[in-house]
């Protein structure tokens, strides 16, 4: 998680307040982006808040793929100027698309544009040129009573699109999500049938379906001040600041986590969420085996993000 701070206000958020002013500067973004590499992570995805709002997107990025990582970004595409100069570093972008009306829109992601500025970006020549110079698309729906009767228009429109990856997520209770599950959560059981449906609906697209318990002890988030987290069902658990204000980092904190981590949920994860073109695919078949250990050095990817995506 590059920044806190967020242009749009989604109520299912799972990270911390939009409006939160904590970013990590730019000699943070270089020591984290050093710290990781020696310990054998391999690839980072860059969310937030919104990344493209963080005035040091291009140096992460920049610093990443001179580190040779893999590089992939998580934005709501509301800023596509900011993006054109970025695409061709990345591996893939993840998109999100949670409605077609403009009332989903408002419900979901706080603009009841959101639909419109999705299509105009994802069919844009700048977006087309970059997937065709090999960086991959994902897109990510989240399913909630707000929206559970677009998801069959959400396809046509992704099915527009073709992308790498259309993702389901269940609606996680954390963060902005934990204050309005009421309003926004439904049964398991009406979630798996709607993903099943879509899958049934649109056989061309390659779906993955997202239950909130896949995500638990499943990867890591590093938030703006630098505090290491992994998701539970309804909470975090944290680890510590990973780098403190001198830019010193803590390698307690990064063990203590390592620990707690999931690494077969881990792999498992990052191979659903990016088949085929996934770094760590080599590595999978043995933690689907039984190994499933977290140690330093063997820790395929960090997430940098705010909403546990």
């Amino acid at each position: 998680m590059i920044t806190g701070v967020c242009n749009l206000n989604c109520p299912f958020c799972y990270g911390p307040d939009p409006n939160d002013p904590v970013s990590l500067t730019e000699d943070q973004a270089t020591v984290l982006i050093d710290f990781l590499r020696d310990h054998g992570v391999e690839g980072v995805v860059i969310a937030g808040g919104e990344p493209t709002l963080s005035p040091i997107l291009d140096h992460t990025i920049q610093h990443l793929v001179a580190s040779d990582m893999w590089v992939a970004l998580q934005t709501n595409a509301t800023r596509p100027h900011r993006l054109a100069n970025l695409l061709h570093n990345l591996n893939w972008i993840a998109l999100p698309l949670d409605s077609v009306s403009d009332r989903a829109g408002l419900a979901m992601r706080t603009a009841k544009n959101h639909h419109r500025n999705f299509m105009r970006f994802a069919q844009s020549s700048q977006m087309q040129q970059a997937r065709e110079n090999g960086t991959a698309l994902k897109i990510g729906t989240v399913v909630t009573r707000e929206n559970i009767d677009e998801i069959g228009r959400i396809g046509e429109s992704i099915q527009l699109i073709m992308p790498d990856v259309w993702k389901l997520y269940e609606f996680r209770s954390r963060g902005a999500g934990r204050i309005n599950a009421t309003a926004l959560e439904l049964p398991q059981t009406t979630f798996l049938r709607v993903a099943e449906e879509a899958q049934n609906r649109f056989p061309d697209l390659e779906i993955v379906i997202s239950p909130a318990e896949v995500s638990l002890n499943a990867y890591l988030i590093i938030n703006p001040d630098s505090t290491l987290l992994i998701p539970q069902r309804d909470s975090y658990l944290s680890f510590g600041r990973l780098v403190i204000d001198d830019c010193t980092t803590r390698e307690d904190v990064w063990a203590s986590a390592a620990r707690a981590l999931s690494v077969g949920k881990l792999s498992r994860n990052v191979a659903a969420s990016f088949p085929e073109k996934n770094p760590w695919a080599s590595g999978i078949d043995e933690v689907d085996r039984g190994l499933d250990v977290a140690v330093e050095g063997i820790t395929p990817t960090t997430v940098f993000d705010r909403d546990g995506r």
